[in-house]
Order: structure tokens, then sequence, then C-alpha cells
């Protein structure tokens, strides 16, 4: 009878994870541009409640996206988190605002575009394709933005190279990490998005070089050329010896803590 018990609960599905996601690799994409904007920007008061608007606008945005996917006798389940984690952001929004000043509606208004495109996509269920991944990435990485200047229209009429440049590392480096772990998961056996994947880093390559003979530091190709080497070589590994979840996402870790001390050291300019 227990081992009747046992299989009946391997068969049973997981509770859709509409309270705690299972992606967890998502959080370094929310928590590392604003420590990114705060190293090049400098600490402010404004990061903190700029995290958990983030953090309070993923955990919602999973939830909405399980409820579009969830046959609608069981949308009920996504219905809670969804109304706390909208009350709590939305608190956490005015806290924002209250530690800058309006000007930073414009730019969480701005960011809801590539997080509507995501959304769209999940309703149509490419929620995680690459299209999709791309927007979110987009999204999370203009954190680095906020966090170095809060209100939009100061940031545009004391635009500074190193801003746009702290935020093309970061959403490089987010997309990069994208190709990887697709090509190393979901798309394990697929050649041509090792190509596709390949090619991106190699387009970051080529994009921080022209941007050191322009005052970047070198260290940044370089940077992304270990990352182009990671991209081709470790896919291919993983296609004869499968690593975990976890492992994958360890490396890409490493990845963004390396590309955090590189902004504090050589930084931007």
């Amino acid at each position: 009878m227990t081992s009747t018990l046992t299989r009946q609960s391997a068969r049973r599905p997981k509770p859709a994870a509409t309270w705690v996601p299972r992606e967890h690799g998502a959080w370094s994409w929310l928590i590392s541009p604003v420590l990114a904007g705060a190293i090049v920007g400098g600490p402010h008061l404004h990061q903190l409640p700029l995290l958990g608007v983030a953090l309070a606008g993923y955990l919602f945005f999973n939830a909405a996206s399980l409820w579009a996917k969830m046959p609608s006798a069981r949308r009920g389940q996504a219905v809670r988190p969804m109304l706390v984690y909208g009350l709590v952001g939305a608190l956490l929004v005015v806290t924002l605002v209250r530690t800058t000043d309006w000007g930073v509606v414009s730019w969480l208004g701005l960011m809801l575009v590539p997080l509507a495109l995501a959304f769209a996509l999940t309703l149509r269920g490419a929620g995680r394709s690459l299209g999709s991944g791309l927007a979110t990435a987009l999204a999370s990485s203009a954190l680095t933005l906020v966090a170095i200047e809060p209100d939009l229209g100061r940031f545009l009429r004391g635009y500074r190279p190193e801003w746009g440049w702290a935020f093309m590392l970061v959403y490089g480096l987010t997309a990069c990490t994208l190709f990887a772990v697709k090509s190393m998961i979901r798309e394990r056996t697929s050649n041509r998005f090792l190509a596709a994947s390949i090619g991106w880093h190699v387009a970051w390559v080529l994009a921080t070089g022209v941007g050191a003979l322009h005052g970047l530091p070198w260290v940044w190709p370089a940077y992304f050329a270990v990352a182009t080497t990671r991209s081709a070589a470790l896919p291919l590994y993983v296609r004869a010896n499968p690593l975990k979840p976890m492992t994958i996402g360890l490396v890409e870790l490493g990845f963004t803590l390396v590309l955090l001390g590189l902004l504090v050291w050589p930084g931007v300019s």
C-alpha cells in the first residue's frame, strides 16, 4: 500500500507556484540591476523601495502569468497572490515616490511596455519564449537607470555616457544569461539556437570593443569574450554530461558577481 501511495504521489502534479516562483534565477535579474545602479550612481535612499517595487512586481507578474495559463476552474488559486502582491507593490510605489518625486512614475510607465509585451506573449502560450525573455530582461535592466537617477526628466537633462554603458552592460549580460541557460536546458539539442547564442555573445564583444575605442575600459570586451567562450563550451559539455539547473544557475550567478565587481573597478569610464 505504501508503494501505491508513493506512485500516486509521484504522479500527482505539483501545485502552481502562485506565491513563490520556481524560477529562482530571476531574483538575480531584479537585484543585480539595482546594485549596478547604486555602484555607478552612488547609493541613494530611493534604491531600497525601488528594489521592493521590482520584487513585488515580479511576484505579481508571476501570479498573473500563471492565472493566464490556468483553466478557468483553477484561476482562483492565483487571484489572492495577485491581489496581495498588487497591493504591496502599490504601497511600495507610493513610498518610492515619497523618497524621490513624481518623475519616477515616467520610468515605471516605460518599463511597463516590455512587460506588457511579455504578458501578451504569455497569453499566446509563449511565456517562455526567447522574445518574452528578452522583453523582461529589458525591463529588469532598466532598473539600473532608475537606481542611478529616478527622475526621467533629470536623467535626460543630465545624461552621462557611463549611465548608458552601465545599462547596456547589465542588459547584455542578462540577455547572454538567457541565451546560455536556454542553450543548456530547453534548447539543449538545437544547433541553431546554440549558434544564435554564440552570435549574441560575439555581438557584445564587438559592441564593447567599439566602446573601448571611446573610453570604455578594455576589460569589458575581455569579459564578454570569456562569456562567449562559456556560451560555446559549456552547452556542448552539457549535451554529453547534463548538469542540474542549480549548477547552471550558479555559473551564471558567478558571471553576474564578476560584472558587479568590474563596475566597482575599473567601472565604465
